[in-house]
C-alpha cells in the first residue's frame, strides 16, 4: 500500500521505479565514467557494484527510522504487530533495488563483463543482505521510538558507514592500520562479496558470510525481546 500510495503522489507514477534507479546510477556514470575518468580500467563497474549494493541498505535503513512513528495513527486504530512496519519499509525498498540491481547487470553485460559461473552466488548474498538489513533495520525502528534523539545519531552512522565501506576506494591499498579497524565492517564485507561473485569471477567469503549470519542472528534475538518488551508500549511513545 506504501508503494501505491507514494507512487500516486508523483505525476508519473511507478515509472520513478525506473527513473529514479537510472537515474541514480547515471550521475555516477557521467561523473566518473565520463568526467573524472579516474581509477583506471574497471573503476566504473567497481564503483558501481558498491553504490548498488549500498542504496539497497542505506534506503531500507532509514526508512525503517521512522517506521513506527509514522504509523502512530494506524496503532491507534487497531493492533498489530509493530515488526510489521519495518517489514513493509524493507518489502519497499527492496522492491525499487530489484530495478536498480537489474540496471547494474545489465550494465555489465553491455560492458563487456561476461556472465560467470560465480553468478550462481548471486541468490545467497541476496538471502544474506537481506537478513542483515532486517536483523538492522527492526533494530532501528525499535530504538528510535524509546530514544527519538537516536533518528539524527543513525542519519550519521549511515554517512559514516557509506565512506568507510570502501565503496569508492579498495581498502587494501590503505594504511594497514586503517585497514584492520575498516576490516571489522560489515558493509565492507557484504559489498566484497558482490565484487567477488560479479566482478571477479571467484566465489564469496565463507567465512566472513558466516560471521554477518551469526552478527544477524544474535541482533534479531535481540530485537524479538525489545518488541515483545515494548509492544503496547510503542503507540504512547510514538505519539
Amino acid at each position: 500500500m506504501s508503494l501505491k500510495a507514494e507512487a500516486s503522489k508523483n505525476y508519473l507514477g511507478l515509472l520513478w521505479w525506473v527513473i529514479e534507479p537510472t537515474l541514480y546510477l547515471g550521475v555516477f556514470y557521467f561523473v566518473f565514467g565520463m568526467g573524472f575518468r579516474q581509477g583506471g580500467e574497471g573503476f566504473l563497474s567497481y564503483l558501481l557494484c558498491g553504490l548498488v549494493v549500498w542504496k539497497w541498505f542505506d534506503a531500507s535503513i532509514k526508512a525503517c527510522t521512522v517506521s513506527i512513528t509514522q504509523n502512530v495513527g494506524i496503532m491507534y486504530q487497531l493492533y498489530l504487530p509493530k515488526l510489521i512496519f519495518p517489514a513493509i519499509a524493507i518489502v519497499a525498498a527492496s522492491f525499487r533495488f530489484i530495478f536498480i540491481l537489474a540496471i547494474f547487470l545489465a550494465f555489465l553485460l553491455l560492458t563487456d563483463t561476461n556472465i560467470q559461473a560465480s553468478w550462481l552466488w548471486l541468490p545467497l548474498l541476496l538471502l544474506v543482505q537481506m537478513y542483515f538489513i532486517v536483523a538492522v533495520g527492526f533494530l532501528v525502528a525499535a530504538i528510535v521510538p524509546l530514544i527519538p534523539d537516536l533518528r539524527l545519531v543513525v542519519n550519521y552512522v549511515m554517512l559514516m558507514l557509506f565512506f568507510s565501506s570502501g565503496i569508492f576506494f579498495d581498502i587494501s591499498l590503505m594504511d594497514e592500520r586503517v585497514r584492520d579497524i575498516l576490516a571489522y565492517n560489515p558493509f565492507l564485507m557484504i559489498i566484497n562479496f558482490y565484487r567477488s561473485v560479479l566482478l571477479s569471477g571467484t566465489p564469496p567469503a565463507f567465512n566472513a558470510m558466516a560471521g554477518i549470519a551469526l552478527f544477524s542472528t544474535v541482533l534479531t534475538i535481540i530485537n524479538l525481546f525489545i518488541y515483545k518488551r515494548f509492544d503496547r508500549v510503542y503507540p504512547r511513545l510514538a505519539g
